[in-house]
């Protein structure tokens, strides 16, 4: 699988205005003490494998570039890839490595990078409210089960102690998310609230997920919203306690969005659909894995091919990403989290989001596919 990086001087122009147009950050407010709209719930799945895509007349080949992070809740596009879904719908698929929205939106929206993966935040809606031509088109992480991928990791020692019970225990403490201005700090605002505490009440710091687990071993953080696999590890590794999950102070949070640029949305429509097909095939062949354990070695055996979770033992353990099977988006959830940025500071401008989310690829898709 070839890799590459894409920076022209056009691209990394666009990256200095998107990064110009995040207000200077501020101290966060609790969200509205109403709770946000419930996530959709999926259809639940047939009992009957993913049908297969009828036949039809062959097309062009096409290489489709997609910005993606590593991270296994991408499952979906790695067994698409692996199984062969893009190639019958005459794709080309090249992967380049970027980590987070931030170094994908100039790429996406230059058309140098035509689909990308990754989490909602302010950064991608003060992109789009900037009137950048991305649209996002499919789910790509939210709870399996009612049970999240995303928790709250403390410390081992604090929870043995008794340092640390209950949520007012938090107060005082260090605490770390991957990124700020994004549904991790919604989530620990969320948490702390809980316990009638803000995020005055705690030191904040964001650092990568690789560094929780060690900052968590060094005792230089007491807690982090940490994602799997990588919670799984802090607790293998006897260093972090899985001690909330987010089903219990943010269940159904959007967490994964699919997007595509402007070649797929606009000029190659029917490509962007042909891409959906197979993506949306490869979500359910990752579900039926960890639901039905339908083919599950292979699943796991792409997984640890294009992530960095090679151990074979993490995936028995670790709780996955829920990915809908039908691949539409929970936008009242968008909607909630674009609240919070707007009150927050963190975004200044709202943005229509039931125009920025296109599900017409998902629609045409599944009138192919079916729907579960």
């Amino acid at each position: 699988m070839r890799r590459f990086g894409l920076i022209s001087i056009a691209a990394s122009a666009l990256a200095l205005a998107l990064a110009g147009c995040a207000a200077p950050a501020a101290p966060a407010p609790a969200p509205a003490a109403k709770a946000p709209p419930a996530a959709a719930t999926p259809r639940p799945p047939s009992e009957t494998a993913t049908p297969v895509v009828a036949a039809r007349a062959p097309v062009a080949s096409a290489r489709v570039v997609v910005a993606e992070h590593g991270l296994v809740s991408n499952a979906p596009l790695y067994v698409a890839y692996d199984k062969g879904y893009f190639g019958e719908q005459g794709i080309e698929v090249e992967f380049t490595r970027m980590q987070g929205t931030a170094e994908m939106m100039a790429p996406l929206a230059a058309g140098q990078v035509d689909v990308a993966v990754s989490a909602p935040g302010a950064q991608l809606f003060n992109a789009m409210g900037r009137d950048i031509p991305i649209r996002v088109v499919a789910d790509k992480g939210s709870d399996f089960r009612g049970r999240g991928f995303v928790a709250l990791v403390i410390r081992k020692d604090l929870v043995e102690s008794g340092a640390v019970k209950d949520y007012a225990d938090l107060k005082g403490r260090r605490f770390t998310t991957a990124s700020l201005a994004s549904a991790n700090e919604i989530d620990l605002v969320r948490a702390l609230a809980k316990g009638g505490l803000t995020l005055q009440d705690v030191e904040l710091s964001p650092m990568s997920y690789p560094e929780m687990v060690a900052a968590l071993a060094g005792k230089s953080i007491d807690g982090g919203v940490i994602v799997e696999p990588f919670v799984t590890q802090a607790v293998a590794r006897d260093v972090g306690v899985r001690w909330r999950g987010t089903e219990e102070f943010y269940a159904g949070a959007m967490r994964g969005v699919l997007m595509y640029g402007p070649r797929l949305t606009t000029q190659e429509p029917d490509l962007g659909t042909r891409f959906m097909i197979a993506y949306l095939r490869g979500a359910r062949d990752y579900m039926d894995a960890f639901e039905k354990d339908l083919d599950r070695e292979r699943v796991i055996a792409s997984l640890i091919e294009h992530t960095a979770v090679k151990d074979r033992a993490v995936y028995d353990k670790m709780d996955p990403a829920g990915i809908n099977r039908n691949g539409y988006l929970d936008v009242a959830d968008l909607e909630y989290q674009q609240e919070y940025y707007l009150k927050a500071g963190h975004q200044r401008t709202p943005v229509e989001l039931r125009e920025a989310v296109d599900h017409s690829f998902v629609d045409r898709a599944l009138a192919v596919l079916g729907k579960q």
